[in-house]
């Protein structure tokens, strides 16, 4: 995609890999020493890669001027409203997994509640509490601003291209979708799908700036207010049975659909 001279993929997703799961790890250990909720432990592990890693993309002067290289191509108008059809679209996929999760655990488990089963939620009332606290506001932030961003730079902007001068781009595409699933390990295949879905923005569009777009506003559609309460919270009543769960089994027929054709129309950029 440039000229620039940059490490190889493998290189690069080793080093990327490397560095998340050491910081992850030591930011477990400080957040338990000084006090952190549990639950808020990967907060101040993200906090702390992200600004690490936007300090090194920013800092060296041959990453930064890939960087920027990468940045200066503009979002066309036209692009968009694909960004934002994009990003609507894929809450989807969520629900989609979910759907399929349901489908499993109907023909499994007959007569267990899915609720349980699925690790759902059947009340709001904690999760408020605890997204509206200054620890669940915080990790709210990063997840919509320095996340998106730096997650972008540094999987399609980067690990990418590599791969993608190496191997072509539908393996590179495969790839590093595999890689950015596996710093997620328990959301593996939603993140997997959801790197597919911003390789494909980026080919079709042209621009870094555009999977950037979609990514923060997708993380913005999902926090809690929002749409996170549908994903994760489900009343009992009547979810065991199959019809309380339609909604999800159309958002599994749409994205088995809509995900194959997307990509096989960013075969050409």
């Amino acid at each position: 995609m440039h000229n620039e001279k940059l490490p190889g993929g493998f290189q690069l997703a080793f080093l990327i890999l490397a560095a998340e799961f050491f910081v992850m790890v030591a930011c477990k250990h400080i957040a338990a020493a000084i006090g952190w909720p549990p639950e808020f432990f990967d907060t101040l592990g993200n906090l702390v890669f992200f600004s690490a890693a936007l300090a090194v993309l920013f800092g060296v002067p041959a990453s930064r001027r890939y960087v920027m290289k990468q940045l200066s191509t503009r979002l066309a108008p036209r692009g968009r409203a694909e960004v934002i059809l994009l990003a609507i679209a894929k809450v989807t996929i969520p629900l989609a997994l979910l759907g399929a999760a349901v489908m499993w655990q109907f023909h499994t488990s007959s007569g267990s509640d899915p609720v349980a089963a699925l690790g759902l939620l059947d009340s709001r009332d904690a999760r408020d509490a605890r997204y509206f606290s200054a620890l669940g506001l915080t990790a709210a932030l990063v997840a919509i601003s320095l996340g998106p961003f730096t997650e972008e730079l540094l999987y399609r902007g980067l690990l990418y291209p590599a791969w993608e001068r190496q191997w072509g781009w539908i393996v590179a595409m495969l790839l590093t979708s595999a890689a950015f699933g596996f710093v997620h390990p328990g959301d593996f295949t939603a993140k997997f799908l959801g790197s597919v879905v911003y390789i494909c923005l980026l080919r079709r569009t042209g621009t870094l700036w555009a999977p950037i777009a979609c990514h923060t506003l997708y993380n913005f559609l999902v926090t809690w207010p929002l749409l996170g309460h549908v994903i994760a919270v489900k009343s009992r009543e009547g979810a065991g049975s199959i019809e309380a769960w339609w909604p999800h089994i159309a958002c599994l027929v749409f994205a088995a659909i809509a995900l194959p054709l997307y990509a096989w129309h960013s075969r050409r950029r």
